[in-house]
């Protein structure tokens, strides 16, 4: 929907676990506007500042004429209702959205499994959402304006709708073209309410959702790292990672984010390459602290490096930043975390260089090979405090920090089609013990996106598994066609396999796309990925309704059993898959994906118009 795209639109819509019926699209209630176009799409704009998450929302119209009380006593409504004659009048509750409670008081509702009861005209009926996760919008009728609970005085038969959702945000975002995509690779929340996304875009002007920021127009890919609210998903700021050259070929992407913890400042690390644009001039980033350029060694080579940078919560200032030239290919991965004294690790990724560079530290010596380098930086002010090179070359996924000086990496190693999980010395970077996830050559592949530390100080990791795979406890079997998706518990101390948790499918629908991780407020693990077809998360066989459909999903830390389960269905020909997860500062998710095409939950529908656009959500835990 291309006129959604140019008009700057932020979507917001419901989502919930178990639904029914059809609803509307709900507004902000951050103080902000809702419009419906010609297409009858319903867009809102929220307005930071309230801190209240309650929502007003929209409301249905009435679908039965009614009479209420008002608070002066007088009795309104249509004259047009059904009289109650002298048997009482009948209030029936019409719930729409994910499945819930609405009682009443007195009693006589108790919808789902009575929506009907009868009063005596003129009763004060008190109509109340059942407490939880589901949050009630969009009462109609005598209701209209209310949230948990409403009451009138009825003295006609009444109809009132409500919807019912534990969806509290969701936005998406995108370009005004259909060669404009773009992908989420991390999110990160501090305590003082903030959200962060970093990824990247490509194929021209990407509007952000600020309505003073500007718009980024990448050279060819570019990085960016975007500022929500946690209450409304509303955008504060927002950061272009892109060439300065727009002539210039480039292509730059985020591919790692952390919290200062003190601060609640965001740290951003990725890659960045350029190659001279038609007049020969080579290409520069500025990753807020002046332009960074890597020339390359001859016509045929590309320029560029790794970077790291921290960026003010509040404003998102830059406060400082490093870009390192390696002249050589990076890969799209690596990753950053932050450790409980606010400095920041990153893992980079390197092809095969022909010259010597550093990362602030030692220099790393011209290899033909691929390795991947780990460094730590002064959170404060940037400072090298140490840099390692592995010795292999693996693509460099996810990273953690645990309060025991444990620095886990996890990625994939490229030359074996193996996955690798390691502890390193968080104080001097050396090695503690590795782990390589793997089978017979040739028949067997794993690849490993998250990792993160479990509430008992162990790790939990994510990632894909095909045909025999050994986890260090014996052969698991995965599917020989179609990577399957896994769960894995580490003892951190020993790096020894607790418990694997394999999740089938049986069509390739998720193969090379993403997973991710995060540990909650409870310990519970979460998850968010794609699938295709019919997968088992571990509660049976789910199906999707299009090409792939996003999926969160709750674990059980001790056995990787399932908890909970939530998806966000595609339509025909359509992607929507989960590429991050994290909870904000009230334990709410919230989580980013790409949408290509069209998907729906609970009778909504959010649409990018068929290219990979952007789009991150919150939900109730």
């Amino acid at each position: 929907m291309t006129d959604l795209l140019d008009r700057r639109l932020v979507t917001t819509l419901v989502f919930c676990s178990a639904c029914s019926g059809d609803i509307g699209v709900v507004a902000d209630t951050s103080g902000g506007t809702s419009a419906t176009d010609a297409t009858g799409l319903t867009t809102t704009t929220g307005t930071p500042g309230d801190s209240s998450d309650a929502d007003s929302g929209t409301t249905a119209p009435s679908t039965a004429d009614s009479t209420s009380t008002a608070s002066d006593g007088t009795a309104s409504g249509s004259e047009s209702g059904s009289s109650s004659g002298g048997s009482g009048v009948t209030v029936t509750v019409v719930p729409t959205g994910c499945e819930g409670t609405i009682s009443s008081e007195p009693i006589g509702i108790a919808c789902g499994a009575e929506c009907s009861a009868v009063f005596e005209p003129g009763t004060e009926v008190t109509l109340t959402a059942e407490p939880g996760q589901l949050e009630a919008r969009g009462w109609s009728g005598p209701c209209a304006g209310s949230d948990q609970s409403c009451m009138f005085t009825p003295y006609d038969d009444v109809e009132v709708e409500v919807q019912l959702t534990d969806m509290r945000w969701l936005r998406a975002l995108g370009g005004a073209a259909d060669d404009v995509y773009g992908h989420p690779r991390v999110i990160a929340a501090n305590d003082a309410g903030s959200v962060f996304v970093g990824g990247y875009y490509s194929g021209g002007v990407f509007q952000f959702g600020s309505p003073s920021g500007a718009p980024c127009v990448p050279a060819f890919t570019a990085g960016f790292v975007t500022k929500l609210t946690a209450s409304y998903g509303v955008e504060q700021w927002h950061h272009c990672l892109s060439t300065v050259d727009e002539l210039a070929s480039a292509q730059n992407s985020v591919v790692g984010l952390a919290i200062e913890p003190s601060s609640g400042d965001v740290f951003a690390a990725g890659y960045f390459s350029h190659q001279p644009n038609v007049l020969g001039a080579v290409g520069a980033v500025d990753f807020g602290g002046g332009e960074v350029s890597c020339p390359p060694l001859d016509d045929s080579s590309s320029g560029g490096g790794i970077f790291v940078a921290r960026y003010a919560d509040a404003s998102g200032a830059h406060v400082w930043s490093h870009g390192f030239c390696t002249n050589s290919f990076v890969t799209d991965s690596g990753t950053a975390a932050a450790d409980a004294a606010g400095d920041v690790y990153v893992a980079a990724d390197i092809g095969g260089t022909p010259v010597s560079f550093d990362l602030g530290g030692p220099s790393f010596p011209a290899d033909a090979d691929g390795r991947t380098l780990v460094a730590k930086y002064d959170g404060s002010d940037g400072t090298h405090l140490w840099s390692v090179d592995s010795g292999d070359w693996t693509w460099s996924h996810g990273a953690a920090i645990d309060d025991a000086n444990g620095f886990y990496l996890v990625g994939y190693s490229w030359n074996e089609f193996t996955s690798v999980v390691s502890r390193r010395d968080a104080t001097d970077g050396s090695l503690v013990w590795t782990k390589t996830i793997g089978g017979e050559p040739g028949s067997a592949l794993t690849d490993i996106y998250s990792v993160d530390v479990t509430d008992d100080g162990n790790i939990v990791v994510a990632g894909f598994g095909l045909g025999t795979v050994d986890f260090g406890a014996g052969p698991v079997d995965f599917s020989d066609q179609v990577l399957d998706l896994f769960l894995a518990k580490f003892d951190a101390a020993t790096g020894d396999v607790l418990w694997v948790r394999q999740l089938p499918c049986d069509q390739q629908g998720t193969a090379l796309t993403w997973a991710d991780t995060h540990i909650d407020g409870n310990g519970d693990i979460l998850m968010t990925s794609g699938f295709s077809g019919s997968c088992d998360l571990g509660g049976g066989a789910v199906v999707s309704a299009g090409t792939k459909d996003l999926f969160i999903t709750r674990y059980d830390p001790d056995d990787g059993s399932l908890l909970a389960q939530r998806s966000l269905a595609s339509m025909a020909g359509s992607d929507a898959v989960g590429e991050a997860i994290a909870v904000d500062s009230q334990d709410n998710i919230v989580f980013a994906g790409h949408l290509a095409g069209k998907a729906s939950y609970c009778g909504d529908e959010i649409d990018t118009s068929g290219f990979d656009g952007i789009m991150f959500g919150s939900i109730k835990p």
